[in-house]
C-alpha cells in the first residue's frame, strides 16, 4: 500500500508593503480607573499582557517595564481624565505616547470586547501604524489651558448664585431683576446689600437706583414691596456671599494667568510695536490685566484691532510643536456683515468681513480654530445655524484654511427670544440640530464638529 501523501502547509501569505510593521517595540494601554492593562509584542517579554494597579508605585512599575521591554512608543485611549497621570509620567520617562480617540479605535472592524483584548488591539494597530495621535499642546500650554478652564469654571459657578438671588428675591415676591438690567450691577447690588444690611423701605431702597438705571425710582419702589421671610433672606445672603467669593478666587486666577503667561518666549517684535492703551469699559467678568498686551507679546501681532473681538480671549490656547502659541476665537455670525450688522472691515489693506479677517489671520495654523456662534436653536431656513456658518466654511475652503471651524451653539436663559438658545427644549432636539449640522459641513476639510456654551453666565456682567 503506497504511502499517503500529506498536505503541504500552506505559507502564510506575507503582509503587503503597506501593512508592513511601522512601531516594532509598541504597547498598547487599556486605560481604567482602577487598573491599567498593558499588552507588548510578544516577542519583548513572555508574559506580553500584564495589569498594573493605578496608584503612583503601580505607574512607576508599569513604566519599568515598558523600558526593560525595549518599548519605544505607547498608545492609550483617552478615558475621562484617568489618562493623564500615566500619560505625564511616560513623557517623562522618554517614552513617545500617543493619545488615542477611542471612537477612531472603533471604526476599524474586528475590536474585541474585553479589557485584555483592548490593549492587545491597540498595541496591534499602533504596530503597523494606524493610529493616529489626538492633539496635546506642549506642557507650558497646557498649564495656562488649566489655568483657564478653572477660571471658567468659577464663572459658571458665580452666574448660578447668581440664579439663587433671583429665586430669593423672586419667593419673597421682589421683583428686583425686572427693574434692573443686571441684578449684579451697581443699583442692583446695592438694593441687595442694603436689604441684607436690614433695609425695608421701598421707597429708601428705591433711592439707592444708579442714574443710568432706565427705570425711575417709583417704578423700583413698586418692585421692592414683597414678603421679608427669613429663610429666603437667609438664602439670598447666603447666595451673595457665594458669588463674591467666586469673583474673589476668579481674581486669585488672573494674577496666577498673568504670571504664567510671562514664562512664554517673546514672539518676533517686528509685526508690530506693543499696543497702544485703551480706555474701554471692563466687564466684570474680564480678566483683571492687560490681556491684550501679554497676547500680543506671545504672538507678535495685535488681533483685537479686528472689530468685534475688542477684548476677547479664549478659554483654551493650543501650541503644536514649533508653531508658537495660537488662538481661538468664538464669533457671532453677525459679524460677516450680513444684513444690517457691521459690515465689510478695513483690516491689513483688505476689506471683508470681520469673520474672514480672523480666518486669514489664523489659516496656516493647525491648531487653531474659530467658533462661529449661531444663537440658534435650529438648523434649516435661512436663519438657521447652517446658513449662519456656511459662508466661513465656503471661505475657509477657499483659502485652503489649515485651521478648523467650528459650530456654536447656546444654551442658557434667553428671556424674550426663545429660539436663540436650546433652554428648555428636549435632548432630541439638539442631538438632532447637531446631526444636520455635521452632515451640512462634513465634506469641508476645516470642520472640527460643534460647541455649546452656557451663555448666562457671560451674560451676567453689564458692559
Amino acid at each position: 500500500m503506497a504511502p499517503r501523501k500529506q498536505k503541504a502547509k500552506q505559507a502564510t501569505p506575507a503582509l503587503p508593503p503597506q501593512l508592513a510593521a511601522v512601531n516594532l517595540h509598541a504597547a498598547g494601554i487599556d486605560i481604567g480607573a482602577e487598573a491599567h492593562f498593558v499588552a507588548v509584542p510578544p516577542s519583548d517579554d513572555p508574559q506580553p499582557v500584564r495589569s498594573f494597579g493605578a496608584y503612583t508605585a503601580d505607574l512607576e512599575a508599569l513604566a519599568d517595564w515598558l523600558a526593560t521591554c525595549g518599548i519605544t512608543t505607547v498608545a492609550l485611549e483617552s478615558t475621562g481624565v484617568y489618562w493623564i497621570p500615566l500619560f505625564e509620567l511616560l513623557e517623562t520617562r522618554g517614552f513617545e505616547v500617543l493619545l488615542v480617540d477611542p471612537q477612531q479605535v472603533q471604526k476599524i472592524r474586528g475590536r474585541p470586547k474585553s479589557d485584555v483584548y483592548d490593549c492587545q488591539w491597540l498595541q496591534r494597530l499602533h504596530t503597523f501604524g494606524l493610529l493616529a495621535s489626538a492633539f496635546r499642546p506642549a506642557d507650558q500650554v497646557c498649564v495656562l489651558r488649566s489655568y483657564l478652564r478653572q477660571r471658567a469654571m468659577l464663572l459658571t459657578y458665580a452666574g448660578q448664585h447668581i440664579q439663587h438671588m433671583q429665586k430669593a428675591l423672586t419667593q419673597m415676591n421682589i421683583k428686583l431683576q425686572h427693574v434692573v438690567s443686571d441684578l449684579t450691577g451697581v443699583t442692583g447690588m446695592a438694593i441687595i446689600r442694603a436689604i441684607l444690611a436690614g433695609e425695608r423701605d421701598p421707597v429708601t431702597l428705591a433711592r439707592l437706583r444708579d442714574y443710568r438705571c432706565q427705570h425711575s425710582e417709583e417704578t423700583i419702589a413698586k418692585a421692592l414691596y414683597g414678603q421679608w421671610r427669613e429663610e429666603h433672606l437667609f438664602a439670598l445672603a447666603q447666595a451673595v456671599a457665594l458669588y463674591e467669593v467666586y469673583h474673589q478666587k476668579m481674581l486669585e486666577c488672573d494674577r496666577q494667568i498673568e504670571v504664567h503667561l510671562g514664562t512664554f518666549a517673546v514672539h518676533d517684535a517686528s509685526h508690530g510695536s506693543p499696543p497702544p492703551k485703551r480706555k474701554p469699559k471692563r466687564k466684570r467678568n474680564q480678566p483683571a490685566f492687560d490681556v491684550r498686551g501679554s497676547l500680543q507679546r506671545v504672538t507678535g501681532v495685535d488681533l483685537t484691532t479686528i472689530e468685534g473681538i475688542v477684548g476677547t480671549y479664549r478659554s483654551e490656547l493650543d501650541e503644536p510643536a514649533n508653531r508658537g502659541l495660537q488662538l481661538g476665537f468664538a464669533v457671532p455670525f453677525w459679524f460677516d456683515g450680513v444684513g444690517d450688522v457691521p459690515g465689510p472691515v478695513d483690516f491689513d489693506d483688505a476689506t471683508k468681513p470681520a469673520i474672514h479677517h480672523v480666518i486669514d489671520l489664523i489659516a496656516d495654523l493647525p491648531g487653531a480654530y474659530l467658533v462661529v456662534m449661531s444663537y440658534r436653536n435650529f438648523t434649516r431656513t435661512s436663519d438657521g445655524s447652517i446658513a449662519h456658518a456656511r459662508d466661513e466654511f465656503r471661505y475657509a475652503a477657499m483659502v485652503g484654511a489649515r485651521s478648523g471651524l467650528i459650530v456654536g451653539q447656546q444654551y442658557g436663559l434667553s428671556p424674550g427670544e426663545p429660539t436663540t438658545t436650546f433652554h428648555g427644549q428636549p435632548r432630541w432636539v439638539f442631538r438632532r440640530a447637531a446631526a444636520e449640522i455635521a452632515v451640512a459641513f462634513r465634506r469641508y476639510p476645516q470642520f472640527r464638529g460643534l460647541s455649546v456654551d452656557d451663555i448666562d453666565a457671560f451674560m451676567a456682567a453689564p458692559p
